[in-house]
């Protein structure tokens, strides 16, 4: 369930179009560390060893620069965002304005579905796990990463992915998640949890 009211799609928007690129970029540079960086980086590609290519990915919550998480494979990208700001750094013919939040508007064409920092934007996490897998070939993969804390304004929901993936392997059977902690023994406020779904059926 949500734990915080929907915020309109529109102030949202408005946020993140009002942030300056460079603004944005702070914020990124802020949280996200060249460790975690790499980190994020390496257990996409791990994760994606199994599946043949060209990997099917739709990426949602994009921001201006998920691109970086995608290399050594040959990934044929989608990514989304609620920002125009945003979307207008990425390839053109590859990007879709959208809020996540809500029923995403594609079909089960996908090997991959990721969301890399952006699941911490999303009231309603569940709710964004259950359409994603939808969108997913049977086989496919849905990977997560985000932080254990919020951290900054604009954020609606801590990501906690152990207790997302119990309640995947409960309520979701038979497609099944684990997680784990990117960082353990980290002395950093938030953990960086990785949860990775693979669809069964």
């Amino acid at each position: 369930m949500a734990e915080t009211p929907f915020r309109p799609t529109s102030t949202v928007r408005q946020y993140w179009d009002n942030l300056s690129t460079a603004e944005a970029w702070a914020i990124h540079g802020k949280l996200i560390t060249v460790e975690e960086e790499q980190a994020v980086r390496a257990a996409i590609s791990l994760e994606t060893k199994s599946l043949p290519e060209p990997i099917m990915v739709l990426d949602l919550a994009s921001g201006a620069n998920n691109l970086v998480y995608f290399s050594g494979r040959n990934y044929d990208l989608v990514s989304t965002d609620v920002s125009l700001k945003h979307l207008g750094l990425l390839p053109r013919d590859k990007r879709v304005l959208l809020d996540a939040r809500y029923k995403l508007p594609f079909t089960a064409d996908y090997d991959l579905v990721t969301s890399i920092f952006g699941m911490r934007y999303f009231e309603d996490q569940e709710a964004v796990i259950s359409d994603s897998l939808r969108l997913l070939k049977t086989g496919g993969k849905l990977i997560m990463i985000d932080y254990d804390q919020t951290q900054a304004a604009a954020e609606a929901r801590a990501f906690n992915g152990e207790e997302l993936a119990a309640w995947v392997n409960r309520f979701l059977a038979p497609h099944k998640a684990t997680c784990r902690n990117m960082f353990p023994g980290s002395m950093k406020v938030a953990s960086l949890d990785l949860l990775v779904i693979e669809k069964s059926t």
